[in-house]
């Protein structure tokens, strides 16, 4: 806008400047023109039929000096905005053309810190389950000829120890005792050890062995009762306390069945002859299993 008003202004300047010049030209051509002469002055009126007699004149020069056009120092007008003065503009540095190549090398890689991170917290171990306090009689198999891995004929501290490994310390220990003192036992000394309703019996002289302390038999169940503590012992067939003769016939296709007789002997069943027998509640396919023996049966 500065530089618009400066512009204008100094055009009404050089108008001024040449209307004073073209003034003065003609005050000059003025003062130089020749005076008319008397053949001019005297010449025929434009009048038709009078002739005019001019006197003829001498004209002074004209000594007036010319007139001399001073230029105009007007403000400019009013209509614009006064000139405001501008922050002077400073140019962008010019950056040179770059002249050195770029290096080739690739920037060097990082390199991991030494120091492996922390790993998050190791969750703390699920609870561990109490132990069961339920005997492990899965190991407690009631076969024919023994009882878990131990056969008739075995040392009775070998019989005892495989048991006491899965039922704990036995409820009861007659310890060596005569055999009459239990009952109608074969040889001369007797002991029984049990656990519960399970009861292993130890002679010097059965079926199985002669002339030394042996296990020769077991006894599970009580007469009278159609369940048993431990529970769940069974034959490798699955005969247990509370099986049915039913039961016994599928398992045993040979078994004998004895209806028995009132107030003298309870119905019971065999298997094999010094082998497997028990006895029952009765000798219909609804009768239930009481007690299980294994070996030579001892009462008592």
């Amino acid at each position: 806008m500065d530089a618009m008003n400066a512009r204008r202004h100094l055009a009404v300047v050089a108008a001024l400047l040449l209307l004073t010049a073209c003034s003065q030209e003609r005050d000059a051509d003025d003062t130089l023109a020749p005076l008319p002469t008397d053949s001019a002055v005297s010449g025929p009126s434009s009048v038709p039929g009078t002739a005019a007699t001019v006197p003829r004149t001498s004209a002074a020069p004209s000594t007036a000096p010319p007139t001399s056009l001073t230029p105009s120092t007007a403000a400019p007008t009013t209509s614009q905005p006064p000139p405001t003065t501008a922050a002077p503009t400073v140019p962008p540095p010019t950056v040179p053309p770059l002249t050195t190549p770029l290096p080739t090398t690739p920037p060097p890689t990082p390199t991991p810190p030494t120091t492996p991170p922390t790993p998050p917290p190791t969750p703390p171990p699920p609870p561990t389950a109490p132990p069961s306090t339920e005997p492990a009689v899965s190991a407690i198999v009631l076969r024919s000829n023994g009882i878990a891995d131990v056969d008739f004929g075995a040392d009775p501290d070998s019989a005892i120890a495989t048991v006491q490994a899965a039922l704990g310390n036995p409820s009861d220990d007659s310890g060596w005792v005569d055999p009459f003192t239990i009952s109608a036992c074969p040889g001369t000394e007797y002991r029984r050890v049990s656990w519960g309703a399970l009861s292993l019996q130890f002679s010097d002289a059965t079926s199985a062995a002669e002339g030394r302390r042996h296990f020769f038999g077991y006894e599970y169940g009580l007469v009278g009762q159609t369940d048993a503590e431990p529970a769940g012992l069974t034959t490798p067939e699955g005969i247990g306390i509370g099986s049915t003769v039913a039961d016994l016939r599928q398992a045993y296709p040979d078994v004998g069945v004895a209806p028995g007789e009132e107030g003298v002997s309870s119905p019971a069943f065999e298997v094999t002859e010094g082998g497997l027998a028990g006895l029952l509640t009765d000798a219909s396919d609804d009768g239930i299993v009481m007690v299980l023996v294994g070996g030579d049966f001892c009462g008592g």
